[in-house]
């Protein structure tokens, strides 16, 4: 999300033409899936579909590839949505109000985390224990 706002932040004009160039030059930048995701995005906005389409399309496409939940999908899908329809300011708004929804999403997910480290750790010990008691 930082690299596509950057790319906004970087082009003079706007729409999907300049889009379709940011995905070119960050195909190049990125981990392989994440390049896969971005190539098949240019690919797609050059033959003609608009960007947010060919935002949507490529993210069904491609959601296999990554190790996502659908609430994070449809944050992601959420950035299509203004793609080549709004000015620099207006997406890199959108794009800050999904870095927070990124954010808060990741914040749960260490909570999450935590809490079945506990369990497990928990778990651990009463099955031990459980072992200690079988063998006496």
């Amino acid at each position: 999300i930082l690299d596509i706002a950057c790319v906004i932040g970087y082009r003079n004009k706007l729409g999907f033409d300049s889009a379709s160039g940011g995905f070119f030059q960050l195909a190049g930048t990125q981990q392989l899936s994440l390049a896969e995701f971005l190539s098949e995005l240019k690919n797609k906005v050059q033959a003609g579909e608009s960007a947010g389409q060919a935002w949507a399309s490529t993210i069904l496409n491609q959601q296999k590839k990554f190790c996502l939940k659908p609430e994070d999908w449809q944050v992601i899908g959420d950035v299509g949505k203004g793609l080549g329809r709004s000015d620099k300011a207006q997406q890199h708004k959108q794009l800050e109000l999904v870095q927070k929804q990124l954010v808060n999403i990741r914040e749960q997910a260490v909570v999450w985390a935590e809490k079945q480290a506990k369990m497990w750790s928990y778990l651990g010990f009463i099955v031990g224990i459980a072992g200690v008691i079988f063998l006496i």
